[in-house]
């Protein structure tokens, strides 16, 4: 976020500020120590015990509730524990990430400027620069009397001095409600600091920092902007170019690309929309004066995202994949929202500028001490727009390199066949573990945390997962789309520097398969029965697994494997529709495909068409297909084995 620095206007992960003074991110609060005084409702020194995230039952939101051990009050009364309380957490494994919330860790001495919002709660006044972590001499310890390094005690020693002259006495809060337990260790563990080196960028309570996986699939990743009302003077057309170029500016420097998915009034605040659609959401407004009231008039705007957390246990592994050895946790949606109602965002290169800011946030950084750059929390205003500079770039690369992305792979389910005797059937019990790179083919795969619940996993080739049943049972077939299992395994490909977000692979059914006897040929009995009549494929012609009963050019047991009709030749994988950027073809739910296309039979070269599909339907759609006009193509679907 970002604010002016005539009215400290902050960014929430937030905003912008306006022109700063020289100074860094730390130690700009000092700079306005007089207006922070004056702002304060209570000033204390305090650690914190306890953290607690929680839903909001009114708004849904994700907040956090901070407990502080109150050991040194400044202005105001206080009682000897207080709850603070900020937007953003994490919960039931969905983050939201917020840079106007301070990062607070257990066991952390701070000195907190707090005021009382219009709804009871307490907060700091702008975010972290309202919470100056204090830094004790070496060798004391919460137990001993307080001694400070030199610049921590001045400061205190400051704020302590101009209270007293102003003779201002601040609010008393002795009656301020707790909603958590008081049962805590002030020597408690602080949540952990993650394994990571990334710097300036949103963490997780578990000190892991989130990042979009859309662009290394080099797919964009969809926009849709809220323009519902806009800064004094901005037109849409200009308002529409501002969000482009600030998208651009991001995207010059990164993998990233973005595509306008539209105009959407989202009838609330951007920030509490809880979908996890992979999609990024610009509100140019400030919906019901949202931003003032929650956050004070200063902030010109606010930005962050939504992320899955919790990485995969006893390997390490995060959903959002492993960039030069750091893991990450993936963002699934991304929001920025404009304070319309201040008048430096009337500006449009200062409304350009924050809009830039806000989407770094919504990118998953936080602030920069680099007085020249995009992400330092106040706003420059000096005309510069949508430029990054200074620190930006490199920070961002460490998230999304520009030239060496992550590879990527796609969850699996496995169908098995049992028998009474063994399974010796090529493409049977077997999947390919399909690893993808925009860079390189040069991967190598890893297995993790297999279940081995009724059978084993195995690599048996490079790329080649073979599941072996323990025995001989059938069971009813689990929900392909959901996350139950009769047996899974995690995975994920390397390149050398890089490493894939991991996925795992379900064992959905057990499915026996008795004919012929004593050497089954992979096809269960089941599906036999419902196509044929009858399990045993000598009781008609053409019912053998490598048959063509209804002479579409699949054998049996390919249709089988494909999901097909083996009795209707118009079923056969074909392509069924082509419109002017997508082709769909008859597929399989849950499996995965690959298009391909070439602009000459003679030779064939085929290439890449886009991205693999995974269909949730018996459909399968590709999406922005690429077509050069006058140029015929020739496609082909490809069902990976």
């Amino acid at each position: 976020m970002k604010q002016s620095s005539k009215h400290l206007v902050w960014l929430v992960a937030l905003g912008l500020v306006g022109v700063a003074p020289e100074a860094t991110c730390s130690s700009a609060l000092d700079a306005n120590i007089e207006q922070q005084i004056e702002m304060a409702d209570c000033i204390f020194r305090g650690t914190v015990v306890k953290l607690e995230s929680f839903r909001d039952e009114a708004d849904g939101g994700i907040y956090t509730r901070t407990v502080v051990q109150v050991a040194d009050v400044l202005k105001g009364k206080l009682p000897a524990v207080i709850e603070l309380v900020h937007f953003g957490g994490a919960i039931d494994g969905i983050g939201i990430a917020n840079c106007a919330a301070p990062r607070f860790r257990v066991g952390e001495e701070r000195l907190f400027f707090v005021h009382r919002r219009h709804d009871g709660t307490l907060g700091t006044i702008i975010g972290e620069r309202s919470a100056i972590k204090l830094e004790r001499t070496p060798g004391t310890d919460l137990s001993e009397a307080p001694k400070f390094v030199a610049a921590h005690a001045e400061l205190i020693a400051r704020v302590r001095s101009i209270v007293g002259a102003t003779g201002s006495t601040g609010v008393d809060l002795t009656e301020q409600p707790l909603s958590m337990s008081l049962e805590y260790d002030v020597k408690g563990e602080s949540d952990a600091d993650g394994t990571q080196s990334v710097t300036n960028f949103m963490t997780a309570p578990d000190g892991q920092p989130p990042r979009w996986v859309t662009q290394d699939r080099g797919e964009p990743i969809p926009y849709l902007v809220d323009m519902t009302f806009l800064p004094s003077g901005i037109t849409s057309n200009q308002a529409l170019a501002a969000v482009s170029n600030a998208l651009a500016a991001w995207a010059a420097v990164t993998s990233l690309r973005f595509v306008f998915d539209g105009v959407e009034n989202f009838g609330m605040p951007a920030e509490l929309v809880q979908t996890n659609d992979g999609r990024l959401r610009i509100q140019l407004y400030s919906y019901t004066n949202y931003i003032a009231l929650r956050y004070g008039p200063s902030y010109l705007g606010i930005g962050g995202p939504r992320y899955y957390w919790g990485l995969l246990e006893n390997a390490g592994w995060g959903l959002g994949g492993n960039v030069a050895g750091n893991e990450f946790h993936k963002i699934v949606s991304g929001f920025a929202m404009i304070n319309h109602s201040n008048s430096l965002v009337n500006v449009l290169s200062t409304f350009t500028e924050v809009l830039c800011h806000e989407l770094g946030h919504a990118l998953g950084l936080t602030h920069s001490s680099d007085l020249q750059a995009i992400m330092y929390p106040t706003a420059h205003a000096d005309g510069r727009g949508a430029q990054l500079a200074g620190s930006d770039i490199a920070v961002v690369g460490q998230g999304y390199p520009y030239l060496n992305t992550p590879p990527f792979m796609y969850p699996r389910v496995m169908d098995i066949t049992t028998a009474p005797w063994p399974v010796n059937v090529p493409g049977i019990n077997e999947i390919q573990l399909a690893c993808y790179d925009l860079q390189t083919t040069n991967l190598t795969v890893a297995l993790t945390n297999a279940a081995n619940l009724n059978g084993s996993f195995t690599i048996v080739s490079p790329a080649l997962l073979r599941y072996t049943p323990r025995g001989y049972f059938s069971s009813p077939r689990l929900d392909p789309g959901g996350s139950q299992y009769y047996d899974q395994v995690a995975c994920r490909c390397y390149d050398g520097t890089n490493a894939a977000p991991f996925v795992r692979v379900r064992v959905i059914s057990f499915n026996p398969d008795t004919y012929p006897a004593g050497s089954p040929d992979g096809i269960p009995d089941a599906w036999m029965t419902n196509w044929f009549g009858n399990a045993d494929p000598a009781a008609g012609p053409k019912r053998g697994a490598y048959d063509d009963y209804d002479g579409d050019g699949l054998s049996n047991i390919q249709e089988y494997r494909a999901g097909m009709n083996p009795t209707d030749p118009s079923s056969c994988q074909r392509i069924v529709a082509v419109g002017q950027d997508s082709i769909s073809w008859q597929a399989k739910p849950y499996e995965l495909y690959e298009l391909e296309f070439t602009t000459n039979l003679s030779p064939v070269q085929w290439q890449p068409a886009g991205i693999q599909v995974l269909p949730s339907t018996e459909t399968a759609t590709a999406c922005r297909v690429s077509n050069v006009p006058g140029q015929a193509k020739f496609f082909r679907v490809k069902k990976v084995p």
